[in-house]
């Protein structure tokens, strides 16, 4: 079997598992995301250390010297019911994460495909944080959709798609023909224009460490203060620049309830959060929003608090007196903020 009869085999099995989309490139074909990271970084050399991160992604076989190619599936989320007192909130990408539950149906796809692909003797490597290689730069390459000024990667299906990255040791290739979405409008610019904090300050370009979702988890301490209105309400990852988009408009269904996602409605609104203790924020958040570990659990509550200060209502107000005396300097600090912000 050549290489693209085997890469039209899996790419088949891969669909018939579940997937929106599948496509096969050899690993080789990697090699110009290099030339990408290095241009964000001398775009935003404070950055570096992000990117750095990174750079294994573009030669997978320097990790894994029996690297061939690598399979990237399509999986579409826009068709959850969201939440009402969630939206504006934690971002849709992190609210519908497929990883958190082994049972979902979502995730289940994933294990059946690993079966398949281990039962035919094709050694595999999956990382599902970081990524095996570069997600949406493979699902470019192997004619899966666009990239848009916004730096997200769409399909049919707008931006709301997960991407899933294995690396293999066998020979093979499956592309689609053609892209079939069109590029973005030369003279749409709505994505930059809604970024509040202008991370996104250029077509296909994102400053990471000004951006409001690496400040809901990612920072050392707590939101520097003059990017803290800017975060709006958002307390886990933004959508503002995906909202936006006209290419996102009206393709969201909401035909589908969530898995789980009621353990997660009942226990979630700002006043839980910052009244609840450590112990009880770790059981609702932890382990599906795993990029604010157990040892900064309190970053929660200093969200909460600078979404009660951008969203002001008057039953916020007891809340936010009451974090000014908390233990917590990170905590304390931002109630601190908070009350001087709506005149406390």
């Amino acid at each position: 079997m050549n290489a693209k009869e085997l890469g039209l085999q899996i790419r088949s099995k891969a669909l018939e598992i579940g997937f929106d989309q599948c496509g096969i490139l050899k690993v080789d074909e990697l090699k110009d995301y290099a030339d990408i990271l290095a241009q964000r970084t001398n775009d935003y050399p404070d950055a570096k250390p992000l990117y750095d991160v990174l750079s294994k992604l573009a030669f997978p076989q320097k990790t894994y010297d029996w690297a061939k190619s690598i399979i990237v599936c399509v999986n579409n989320y826009a068709k959850y019911k969201i939440p009402k007192q969630l939206d504006g909130i934690i971002c849709k990408y992190y609210l519908f994460d497929y990883k958190w539950k082994n049972n979902s149906k979502d995730f289940q796809k994933v294990e059946n495909f690993e079966k398949f692909l281990q039962d035919s003797q094709i050694k595999i490597v999956r990382d599902p944080v970081l990524g095996a290689a570069p997600a949406r730069l493979c699902a470019v390459k192997t004619n899966l959709g666009v990239i848009r000024k916004n730096n997200f990667f769409y399909t049919k299906n707008g931006s709301w798609s997960w991407i899933e990255t294995w690396i293999t040791d066998a020979d093979m290739e499956f592309k689609e023909d053609k892209i079939d979405v069109e590029e973005c409008p030369a003279n749409c610019n709505k994505c930059i224009e809604s970024c509040p904090t202008k991370a996104l300050c250029k077509p296909y370009s994102t400053n990471m460490l000004s951006c409001v979702t690496r400040f809901t988890y990612g920072t050392r301490g707590v939101t520097p203060k003059p990017f803290r209105q800017k975060m709006k309400t958002w307390i886990y990852g933004c959508d503002e620049c995906q909202n936006a988009c006209p290419k996102n408009q009206g393709v969201w269904k909401e035909d589908e309830d969530f898995y789980f996602i009621d353990d997660i409605v009942k226990f979630v609104s700002l006043e839980k959060i910052v009244t609840s203790d450590e112990e009880t924020l770790k059981k609702i958040f932890l382990p599906k929003f795993y990029f604010i570990n157990q040892e900064r659990i309190w970053v929660w509550k200093c969200n909460a608090l600078i979404a009660m200060a951008n969203d002001y209502k008057p039953q916020y107000e007891k809340y936010i007196k009451d974090a000014t005396l908390s233990e917590n300097e990170n905590i304390k600090e931002v109630a601190l903020w908070a009350k001087e912000k709506i005149n406390l």
